[in-house]
This record gives structure tokens, C-alpha cells and sequence, in this order.
């Protein structure tokens, strides 16, 4: 069984109904919800198969880990708070990135830039003023899950 590692942005509360979505839509999956602190991820990173999904803060703790285990499944992004640094190249996994276009917090365009370092990554674009997803969490949820099953999919044929 693949887990899911949710990590949160600096506002805890600000993923809470987003994650709760996600959970909902992919309810075959074991999860594990952290802060964003990279010690914490790696002392509490699950055995087995597992996809990271980051929102905010959590997206940059996210590219990191990876970028130094390189052992992640799949990697979703939602409003990544990083810098499109060429360094994320080397990341090689599956990636859903997703960012609502009028994001006041982290401007789309970070995530344009970001979705073309990253060779195997998809950017889904939100339209929608917040940096939450507020209102619109369901609909996120639903993207994320359709790409995780088609994931799953592929690597089961």
C-alpha cells in the first residue's frame, strides 16, 4: 500500500479543509500529516511506497526532501512558497503542481517557472483569489486523486 505525507504550510489551519478533501477522495490510502520541518519528515517518513503532497511551505520542504532521498513516488505541490531553482531539475518523479492564478501569497508565475524545471511535473491552474484553495477544496481534491489513481494505474500495468 502507498502512504500519503501531507505537510502543511506555516498556517496549520489554512490546509485543514484541503486536506480533509483529499483524505475523503482517496480513502484507500494510510496517511501521515507533519508540520513543515524536514527533520521531522525524515525521522517520521513512512516504510514502503509513499507520495508527498505539500501545500505552501510544505511544497519547498516537499523538493527538498527529495531532492536528497530521492525515494518519493509521486510529488504534489500546491502553491509551492519556493523558488524555481534550477537545482529541482534532478527531480525525476511524477509531479502534480497546482496554484490558484490569483494567488495574493505566491504569485502563479513561481509555479510556471517551476513546472518547466521540473521535466515529468503537470501544472493545473486554479482559478481562484486565495492562497487556501478556499470554496474550492473539493475541486482540488478531486484533480489530486484523478492523478494519483492514474498513477497508481500505470504502475500496476
Amino acid at each position: 500500500m502507498t502512504n500519503i505525507v501531507l505537510i502543511q504550510g506555516a498556517n496549520p489551519a489554512s490546509s485543514r479543509k484541503l486536506f480533509d478533501a483529499i483524505i475523503k477522495n482517496l480513502p484507500d490510502f494510510k496517511y501521515i500529516e507533519l508540520r513543515p520541518d524536514k527533520e521531522e519528515l525524515t525521522s517520521k517518513i513512512p516504510k514502503g511506497k509513499f507520495i508527498l503532497i505539500g501545500k505552501s511551505a510544505g511544497g519547498k520542504i516537499v523538493l527538498e526532501y527529495q531532492l536528497e532521498h530521492k525515494d518519493v513516488v509521486a510529488l504534489v505541490l500546491l502553491s509551492p512558497a519556493v523558488y524555481a531553482e534550477e537545482k529541482y531539475s534532478e527531480i525525476k518523479v511524477p509531479t502534480l503542481i497546482m496554484h490558484s492564478n490569483e494567488d495574493p501569497t505566491i504569485p502563479f508565475k513561481n509555479s510556471q517557472k517551476l513546472q518547466k524545471i521540473l521535466t515529468n511535473s503537470k501544472l493545473v491552474e486554479i482559478s481562484n483569489n486565495t492562497h487556501s484553495y478556499i470554496g474550492k477544496e473539493d475541486e482540488v481534491a478531486k484533480v489530486i486523486a484523478d492523478w494519483i489513481r492514474k498513477l497508481s494505474d500505470k504502475r500496476n500495468n
